[in-house]
């Protein structure tokens, strides 16, 4: 009996050894990303998990939420550095609890916004550069809150708004962008919160789940091949179109969904007796055709299309929505990181033009609130 229990736990041993070598390796097998990123989310979730920065994905970046579909996560490191506060804005930390003191500014935008992908320094991206940059021409000190959002669309920075972001109480929103709208008009998709290329799964974890994921690698082996076309949120249609479709779609479709989510936005702000302005979204049309092969054409007529809504919303609210178009010589190529995304040199020189176009309006609604 004895010799049997022994056998038993043996074959147990080697297999668990067996297990951690082999899930070292397949990290690199990009088929099993998926169910290596959902395995390493659900094992994140308890209090058993006591490593930090071992893994870095999408589904640490990003949470679920029950009717925004996704945001980001509260607290979360990345690159040695702290990237999001509890409520999960880009690098300092807010308490709406508190009575509000400072003029507040909440910015929404898409990755352009949170930035990220190329400045890894989060004190580093253009909003909190516009926050130091104002605050030396304002007496009066100003703070700006980034709710940039990577790879949002207008329907999931309006939902966020809509139950959270109002919540702030901000005496100026800033919308930039965004430009990820193109994705699911690209696919022909029209609906107002894009539900036909974008979804989220709810994967409610189970009693100890977490603490066996992270110290059984049998166990965890199992479930990355389990899970190997699961992922927690799904921000890549699995609608599959030619490009030269696509660019057809692109070309032919005007933003509809963009206008009207961005008209609720500022519907939202004048309730609420907010301030907006709009920023156009920014793109190196001369690397666009590099990055997007095949969808050049129809990338540039609809981000010129969004931008044209902004500006035409403003031009029709001008007591309250101001729009800001940034100017293509602005840049040079070498400020561009990629086609959308600027580097430390292209932020800061974002940063610079935006909060001279923000001071005197801020000044105006200040003096505003004095008068009354």
């Amino acid at each position: 009996m004895l010799s049997y229990i022994f056998i038993f736990f043996t074959s147990l041993l080697f297999l668990e050894c067996l297990s951690r070598l082999v899930v070292k390796k397949i990290h690199k097998v990009s088929r099993l990303k998926l169910g290596i990123e959902m395995s390493e989310f659900i094992a994140s979730k308890s209090i058993y998990y006591k490593k930090k920065n071992t893994f870095i994905n999408v589904n640490k970046l990003f949470e679920p939420r029950p009717y925004g579909l996704y945001w980001n996560s509260g607290n979360f490191h990345e690159n040695g550095q702290k990237q999001t506060d509890s409520n999960g804005f880009r690098y300092k930390g807010y308490n709406i609890s508190k009575e509000k003191r400072l003029f507040r500014v909440l910015v929404y935008g898409g990755s352009t916004t949170f930035s990220n992908h190329f400045i890894s320094d989060p004190s580093k991206c253009w909003p909190y550069q516009a926050e130091k940059l104002t605050n030396l021409e304002i007496s009066h000190e100003t703070e700006f809150i980034n709710a940039g959002l990577n790879w949002a669309t207008s329907a999931e920075l309006l939902t966020h708004f809509i139950f959270e972001g109002k919540n702030f109480q901000p005496d100026l929103l800033i919308i930039e962008g965004p430009g990820n709208d193109a994705l699911p008009i690209s696919l022909g998709d029209l609906t107002s919160d894009y539900r036909n290329t974008r979804h989220s799964i709810s994967w409610q974890v189970r009693k100890y789940e977490s603490f066996w994921l992270n110290y059984f690698m049998t166990i965890k082996l199992f479930y990355i091949f389990w899970l190997r076309n699961q992922n927690i949120l799904n921000l890549s249609p699995n609608k599959k179109l030619a490009r030269k479709d696509r660019d057809q779609l692109l070309l032919n479709t005007y933003p509809h969904s963009y206008k009207r989510n961005i008209e609720t936005f500022i519907q939202l702000a004048q309730a609420l007796g907010t301030t907006v302005i709009l920023i156009d979204f920014i793109v190196n049309f001369n690397v666009i055709d590099d990055d997007k092969p095949g969808l050049s054409k129809g990338l540039s007529s609809q981000y010129s299309a969004m931008n044209g809504v902004l500006e035409d919303l403003a031009r029709k609210n001008p007591n309250t929505v101001k729009y800001i178009s940034i100017p293509k010589n602005l840049f040079t190529n070498s400020d561009f990181a990629d086609a959308v995304h600027l580097n430390q040199v292209g932020e800061d020189k974002k940063a610079e033009y935006i909060s001279k176009f923000l001071v005197p309006s801020i000044k105006f609604i200040l003096d505003k609130k004095s008068d009354k």
